[in-house]
């Protein structure tokens, strides 16, 4: 796509995403329905898919904080798990485990009071390895030691499981699947000394997860698994079954994904008037 045609594009999706939300079809989709971001990186280092800028972390902040109820994803499991209201709630995810989590992001979510939770590849923290689709960033990012994993916890933000080698576990047999989900949960409540019962499949595609896989969530003693494809949470979403919009560099300005939001809460809509 040429880059004046997709600046043209933004522009478009930020001004009709503005215009969204001062409409009846926002305010239809904050009655009911609630929305789960996915961050990666922040810094100022790195231009690519998983990287967000500091400025532009802290802007989806101030959004999100001036729109939304920003909740804290145990909560909104609670709710989901209850079948009270989700209504206009909003939760801050990051996966992985980057070391700028915790050295950009972290105070950024302070300053604004939000909290959010963080996914961790068990296996990843306190080593110097580069995943294999970071091989070429330079700087080669960091992943986090496990006493700044610790600090984050001792600073209120909530800390879940993401496998312990980031695996697919769409492809992975039982047996593995089953050592990723429970290792990496015996890994973090080691190290936290504390009960970690909150889930990320890596990837997030719906082909790097399955049913199986699923189950095997469920036994491990998680309350919920969440994905990374795009969607919305409804108010009677299945909590092992939480769709998440990740935020990339085609999102530059925080009102494009309200584009996104409204034409999905429409789409549920449609679908349950039809049965």
């Amino acid at each position: 796509m040429p880059a004046g045609y997709a600046a043209l594009k933004g522009s478009f999706r930020s001004l009709y995403g503005s215009y969204l939300l001062r409409s009846g079809d926002f305010s239809a989709f904050q009655k009911q329905h609630a929305l789960i971001v996915a961050f990666h990186r922040v810094n100022d280092d790195l231009e690519d898919t998983l990287t967000c800028s500091r400025t532009k972390f802290l802007r989806f902040c101030r959004f999100f904080k001036r729109h939304f109820d920003v909740v804290s994803l145990s909560d909104l499991v609670e709710n989901v798990t209850s079948g009270n209201s989700v209504a206009g709630k909003l939760v801050i995810t990051f996966d992985d485990g980057y070391r700028d989590n915790f050295q950009y992001a972290a105070p950024i979510l302070k300053s604004q009071n939000l909290p959010a939770t963080f996914f961790i590849t068990s296996g990843f923290i306190g080593n110097n390895n580069t995943a294999w689709w970071d091989q070429g960033a330079k700087p080669a990012p960091s992943w986090m030691e496990w006493e700044e994993v610790l600090l984050l916890r001792k600073a209120g933000f909530s800390i879940g499981s993401h496998t312990m080698h980031h695996a697919n576990l769409g492809t992975t047999t039982a047996l593995e699947a089953w050592r990723e989900i429970v290792d990496s949960k015996k890994t973090l409540e080691h190290q936290l000394n504390m009960p970690v019962d909150l889930f990320a499949y890596p990837y997030g595609g719906k082909t790097n997860f399955n049913e199986e896989a699923r189950e095997l969530v469920k036994r491990a003693g998680y309350s919920c698994c969440l994905s990374c494809h795009g969607g919305i949470v409804a108010p009677n979403s299945d909590p092992f079954s939480l769709n998440r919009v990740a935020i990339s560099e085609w999102q530059n300005r925080p009102e494009q994904l309200i584009m996104d939001v409204v034409r999905e809460a429409a789409t549920l809509s449609s679908k349950q008037q039809s049965r």
